[in-house]
């Protein structure tokens, strides 16, 4: 039996198609087909299958329906030794299939194998392989789903991945002497995908060899047209090196061998295909708005390779599990450092570090990132396949410069994407890189050299090797008792809040009530700058309970508005006006949120702690919504342990808006609070817990955890 999705889904057996149902059944099946030998959840299958205001009440009825039907076309040969077996397994269905028996995963074993020989040196062997591959496509991924209307992340993924595999087939036949077999398919590449720099500058490398040098320049003009007049960008500076090349007939260009190395590098991933964001903007449904738009800035781009420490187990059933264990630790891990998870695809991930907000810290977020996965994975493997599953070896490659980025859309409606001759750059830096290590480009070394000792790595590609975190200086040294780590984590938190719109709780255990002080001060004072900083508000919360009932919303109103204790009530009331004039949707809201929030002018005496009746409760709470949408709103308390009932009742209460709220709250705590105390929240926070202290055993226990359910941010942790 063999499963072919790169074009229209077809399924034959003994060479003879197997017949399926109607658009669901047949959607089902290419969507668990995305996700072989994995358990998919019967919420993950009703969302591809409908939208959510398209789903009719009897869409799980359906879904059933739909399964049982695949289940009897499926059950052709019960003798046969390689039999596709649909499985009920909670919390939904997982489709066991040998993935050799699916042309998309052929397709990336060819491609592994044929950049391998790439990056070895032996274009022609690499270019049979990438043609066969390429050969195994009869159209766009799925298209008869697409033409019924299925729009699927993966199917956009899956066509990206083609081009790029397209561009790795052209530099193979560039670097055989081969421009004239190429050109006309780079020409039709091109026209289709006109903002591709990669392909654009393989053109023009073709067309000057083929003695076509007014045409290699009339590439490079319409390309400059288009990104200048489209996006406002100007193209990367290493096409700028190739037109000059062509302008003075570098013979560089001529013997093939490049004048622009970073062009003519190959993006090889030994052990799996890596998705290439396309620069393409495609038509979106109202259901499925458009992404942003494209920037070229500086950045710091991330590549994690994972694969099976023993060969032995790299076709084994937990290979693919393991691999989307490690892929959602990497997105933890990046998004966490203030980083954006572009995506993984058969064991590596993309992640960037966007130079805003970040300023030249950007690559040195990315390399502690990499260490810190490092770190994770090798402890991981130490403790055994009876905590973690089977064994995975790591391989990290940093490359920092010029990259063409869309970060995502708000509240995660598309997830960021990166592209242009720096992520080639990393791709082609990765094969070189030895299990369990970290390797970096010249950029990211020359930037982060006084933060870690590096040792060079010899060959034609400038790299080097990471050996050791150095001792920290300038901005880290400052952090008094050495957390510059912890404070670079709380930071990065942060803007993991800002993005995603959604309350974290970080808890800082030490055993000095003074060293944490000290931190979250400094933490306070470093959240001040820039230029649009949050609201950082500072509390004791056993004082202020004897102040009554939600006296921390009466507070986080009056920051907002700028009052202080020696405003008088007229002062008060202009405050107020003014920030509600910017927050409320309307005259009428504006009125009531004064009603409810401010002190009458007449009367000297009312101030903002009268009595708190539900109305009132409900306007602060709409008010703080609002305000934190603008400027996220951090909350630090240094000795939660001693009394946490304020903080929790402000969350608690914020909670029932039921909108995503951009908080970051920063507790202190003794480490000797118990694991019940430590995760007081609800179901719609994420925890974060920071050690300062060396751990104990309870510590220990905590982390791991932590870490055998994903992340240190947990959802729904029950209150003790």
């Amino acid at each position: 039996m063999r499963f072919k999705m790169l074009g229209p889904l077809e399924v034959t057996h003994e060479g003879r198609p197997i017949v399926l149902g109607g658009v669901k059944q047949r959607a089902a099946l290419g969507f668990l087909l995305l996700h072989p030998n994995q358990v998919v959840s019967t919420s993950q299958l009703l969302r591809a299958l409908w939208s959510v205001e398209g789903a009719p009440a009897t869409a799980r009825k359906i879904l059933q329906n739909a399964i049982w039907g695949l289940r009897r076309a499926l059950d052709v040969d019960e003798a046969a030794q390689t039999p596709a077996t649909l499985r009920t397994q909670s919390p939904g269905y997982a489709l066991q299939v040998d993935r050799d028996l699916i042309d998309h995963h052929q397709f990336l074993r060819w491609v592994g194998e044929g950049r391998a020989k790439l990056a070895a040196g032996a274009p022609e062997e690499a270019s049979l392989l990438l043609r066969d591959a390429l050969g195994l496509w009869r159209g766009p991924a799925l298209s008869d789903l697409a033409e019924a209307g299925v729009l699927w992340p993966e199917l956009t993924t899956l066509q990206d991945t083609r081009l790029g595999v397209q561009e790795d087939f052209f530099e193979a036949q560039l670097a055989c002497g081969q421009h004239y077999t190429v050109l006309s398919e780079l020409e039709v590449m091109v026209d289709n995908e006109p903002l591709r720099e990669r392909s654009c500058g393989q053109l023009m490398r073709a067309l000057y060899r083929c003695g076509r040098q007014a045409d290699a320049l009339g590439v490079y003009r319409r390309l400059r047209a288009a990104l200048v007049e489209d996006l406002g960008l100007e193209p990367s500076r290493e096409l700028q090196v190739l037109q000059q090349s062509i302008l003075t007939h570098d013979p560089a260009l001529q013997l093939g061998e490049s004048g622009t190395a970073v062009l003519t590098r190959t993006p090889a991933a030994p052990f799996a295909e890596l998705p290439e964001p396309s620069s393409v903007a495609r038509p979106r449904s109202a259901a499925h708005p458009e992404p942003a738009a494209w920037q070229r800035r500086r950045a710091s781009i991330l590549l994690v390779g994972t694969a099976p420490s023993s060969p032995l187990e790299a076709d084994g059933p937990d290979v693919a599990p393991a691999f989307d264990t490690a892929a959602a630790r990497v997105r933890q891990e990046i998004e966490e450092s203030g980083g954006v998870f572009a995506g993984a695809m058969g064991g590596v991930s993309l992640g960037f570090f966007p130079a805003e907000p970040y300023g030249d810290q950007h690559a040195e977020r990315a390399v502690r990132t990499a260490v810190a996965l490092r770190d994770l994975f090798t402890e991981a493997r130490e403790r055994g396949p009876r905590e973690s599953g089977p064994g995975v070896d790591v391989r990290v490659a940093v490359a920092t410069g010029e990259a063409l980025v869309q970060l995502p859309t708000e509240r995660g409606a598309h997830p960021g994407s990166v592209n242009g001759v720096l992520l080639h750059e990393c791709q082609a830096l990765l094969p070189l890189v030895p299990a369990g290590e970290v390797q970096v480009c010249a950029h990211t070394h020359a930037a982060t050299q006084g933060q870690f000792a590096y040792q060079r790595v010899a060959g034609a590609q400038e790299s080097w090797r990471l050996r050791s975190a150095a001792a920290t200086a300038g901005r880290n040294a400052a952090a008094g008792d050495g957390n510059g780590g912890e404070l670079d984590l709380l930071v990065g938190l942060l803007e993991h809040t800002r993005r995603w719109r959604r309350p974290h709780q970080a808890i800082v255990l030490g055993a000095s009530e003074a060293a944490r002080g000290r931190m979250l001060t400094e933490l306070r004072d470093r959240l001040g700058g820039g230029p649009n900083p949050p609201l950082v508000l500072s509390f004791d919360g056993t004082r202020m309970a004897e102040e009554g009932p939600y006296v921390l919303h009466r507070r986080v109103v009056a920051a907002y508005c700028g009052l202080t204790e020696q405003d008088s009530p007229t002062e008060t009331w202009k405050k107020l006006e003014a920030a509600v004039g910017e927050l409320a949707q309307g005259q009428g809201h504006a009125n009531w949120l004064l009603c409810q929030l401010g002190p009458a002018p007449e009367v000297a005496e009312q101030r903002l702690q009268d009595l708190d009746s539900g109305e009132r409760r409900s306007a602060r709470r709409q008010f703080i919504e609002e305000a934190a949408q603008r400027r996220p709103l951090v909350l630090i308390n240094n000795a939660v342990h001693r009394s946490d009932d304020v903080l929790q009742e402000f969350l608690e209460d914020m909670e029932r808006t039921g909108r995503p709220l951009p908080l970051l709250a920063v507790t202190g705590a003794r480490p000797e609070v118990s694991v019940q105390d430590r995760y007081w929240l609800g179901s719609k926070r994420f925890v974060t817990t920071i050690t300062l202290d060396a751990p104990s055993d309870t510590d220990t226990s905590i982390e791991r955890l932590t870490e055998s359910q994903l992340s240190l941010a947990l959802e729904g942790a029950p209150r003790g």
